[in-house]
């Protein structure tokens, strides 16, 4: 299962509770972490998009769902859901790799999207309403080698309400896992 949807739309919440679920989590964004530890001066979400640019640019494309893929194999991960897809070509990837890959969408409201950058104080949002909304839109449509994630949402196989508190989602999570063992 592989998991899109913009920033503070709620993919972290559904993350959590697929884990309940015996799923082990393989985040997209932490792949790019990892290749920014040599840059000291990534500090903001920014950064972090310009880093993942850079590396489908040198890479290609599906370089971060390669390295998904990757690591699901050599471990031999059953239960997986790969979080923070925001390429075509991750899509595709994903989709060659495992016959049954499922794609879910997780959308919430922009204002809610926007009070959960507030609350949540990370270190690498932005304080600023208007820095968060440049943040958003750049996140849907971020050129030849960035965030595709208006495309990607459309491939999307299922849909979460990310709106919705804690407890309704975890009872939307029964019927997701139906949708991923159904044969296509």
């Amino acid at each position: 299962m592989g998991l899109a949807g913009g920033i503070a739309c709620g993919k972290t919440t559904v993350c959590n509770l697929l884990r309940e679920w015996g799923f082990e989590v393989i985040s997209l964004s932490d792949f790019v972490a990892d290749s920014m530890v040599r840059l000291p001066t990534a500090t903001v979400r920014a950064d972090y998009f310009d880093a993942a640019n850079s590396m489908r640019e040198a890479l290609g494309d599906s370089i971060l769902a390669e390295k998904a893929i990757a690591e699901i194999l050599n471990l031999g991960i059953a239960q997986f859901v790969v979080d923070g897809i925001r390429r075509v070509e991750e899509v595709h990837a994903l989709r060659t790799a495992f016959d049954d890959f499922l794609l879910v969408g997780v959308h919430a409201s922009l204002e809610e999207r926007l009070r959960r950058i507030a609350l949540r104080g990370r270190d690498i949002d932005p304080t600023e309403r208007d820095a968060a909304l440049r943040l958003i839109m750049r996140e849907e449509d971020d050129g030849e080698h960035g965030c595709q994630l208006r495309a990607v949402m459309a491939l999307c196989d299922s849909w979460i309400n990310g709106d919705l508190p804690v407890a309704q989602l975890k009872s939307e999570i029964p019927s997701l896992l139906q949708l991923s063992s159904d044969p296509r």
